[in-house]
């Protein structure tokens, strides 16, 4: 197949008009990173269009083609970074930490949803392990999903879900 014909099938499909759509893909193609640069410029690129996107002032096709670039490259950001920067999955107990940390609670704060203090001391010592009770009553209390509580989830220490 050449080019010429390539083009003919494409010139079929409706041309996105927005200008800002089109400078983004001449100059900054989605694509995988291999370098610190194109990771620099990407997130530049993402955090101007987060920006732009609060502002609530795109509308229609314009709109909708800035979002699916912003979900490409934050796509290829995300792959990027997950390279270069590994980490493992974290324990259930783990989690735990993290939330009691982040909400300054001591384990008699989560005494009444675990089942006593002593039961929230044998979990984060790894002497026991959460049931799907407790866990169920953690998501509700920190707003998460409860896979977060699950060994074999697929949450990343310092990983939260996409907003796009």
């Amino acid at each position: 197949m050449t080019t010429l014909i390539i083009e003919k099938k494409v010139k079929k499909y409706k041309r996105v008009e927005n200008h800002l759509f089109q400078t983004l893909v001449l100059r900054l193609p989605p694509q995988p990173i291999r370098d610190n640069n194109r990771h620099k410029a990407f997130s530049e690129v993402l955090e101007m269009l987060a920006e732009l996107f609060a502002e609530q002032t795109l509308t229609g096709q314009g709109k909708e083609a800035l979002e699916t670039y912003f979900g490409a490259v934050s796509y290829f950001v995300s792959e990027y970074e997950r390279n270069i920067f590994p980490q493992k999955t974290s324990s259930p107990e783990n989690m735990l930490e993290f939330f009691m940390d982040q909400f300054k609670l001591k384990q008699s704060d989560l005494a009444q949803d675990l089942g006593g203090q002593p039961v929230v001391s044998d979990i984060l010592n790894g002497r026991r392990k959460l049931n799907r009770d407790q866990i169920e009553r953690l998501a509700r209390r920190f707003h998460v999903s409860p896979g977060t509580f699950y060994g074999s989830s697929a949450f990343r220490v310092g990983e939260f879900p996409s907003f796009f």
